[in-house]
């Protein structure tokens, strides 16, 4: 009790030969969900800087070795790292489902497994670590140092044309009283022939044979017409989304206790 009581804890209310493992078991799967979090992290932006993506920039750091043959290229090591130290969690965790039962709660067959578990909470901190580290005392962190390209971003949201808006033309033509099928006609015709023209989705539905379609599409709001007008439009509320969910973030960072840093 007094070792607990210096930590923190509370003794189990009823002991046996062995420790309860359920409490360390979901300290332990915290470490691991944040410990995926961060791998799926590291895994989008390790695909967003790829060449034909480039959204995304790694800053270089000085001496840090680039491809072996293309001398161009700029390893994403820093990404290929963290997403490996959650492959890595992920394979110690199992010993953890080992230890969760036991011979009449007493043998200590488990012991053994369990010697290995810190080694989940030490690969988080290599994992945060990598993404806090500083080139220089008072210099950003590696996280601070990404870049977000946003011509690249806009290249790539205007990539398939009008094709993009094909999900909601054909949700607008169903919901105004198109009779047929909605997807087939978008799949099927008008999207072969705005490839073939290289015209919008809209103008092929306007030269198209099919009087029952346009008729529907008369019938769509103006409001939601305009939607068509440009891909950005269907954007929806993602930019809001993502900037509600950072500041729910922040918010909670600073009343939690935690550090600034």
């Amino acid at each position: 009790e007094r070792v607990l009581a210096k930590l923190g804890l509370k003794p189990g209310s009823i002991s046996t030969q062995i420790a309860h493992p359920e409490s360390l078991a979901y300290f332990l799967h915290a470490h691991v969900m944040l410990s995926g979090a961060l791998g799926q992290f590291a895994r989008d932006c390790r695909h967003l800087m790829r060449t034909e993506i480039g959204e995304v920039r790694e800053a270089f750091d000085a001496g840090q070795v680039g491809s072996s043959t293309m001398a161009q290229k700029r390893n994403p090591i820093n990404f290929e790292n963290i997403e490996g130290m959650w492959l890595r969690t992920r394979k110690e965790y199992l010993g953890v489902f080992d230890t969760l039962i036991s011979d009449h709660q007493r043998d200590l067959v488990g012991s053994s497994l369990m010697r290995d578990f810190p080694t989940i909470v030490v690969n988080v901190h290599v994992q945060l670590g990598t993404l806090l580290r500083r080139k220089d005392k008072d210099g950003p962190t590696f996280l601070e140092r990404l870049n977000v390209d946003p011509a690249a971003c806009q290249k790539n949201l205007v990539l398939q044309g009008s094709l993009i808006l094909a999900e909601p033309l054909y949700l607008a033509l169903q919901m105004c009283g198109y009779t047929g099928d909605g997807h087939k006609l978008v799949n099927e015709v008008l999207v072969p022939v705005a490839q073939n023209q290289a015209i919008t989705l809209i103008a092929a539905l306007e030269q198209s044979s099919d009087d029952d379609a346009k008729l529907a599409w008369a019938k769509v709001p103006e409001d939601v017409r305009r939607g068509f007008e440009s891909v950005a439009n269907y954007t929806g509320s993602a930019a809001h989304q993502a900037r509600t969910l950072a500041d729910v973030a922040e918010d909670y960072l600073l009343h939690s206790g935690f550090p600034s840093e």
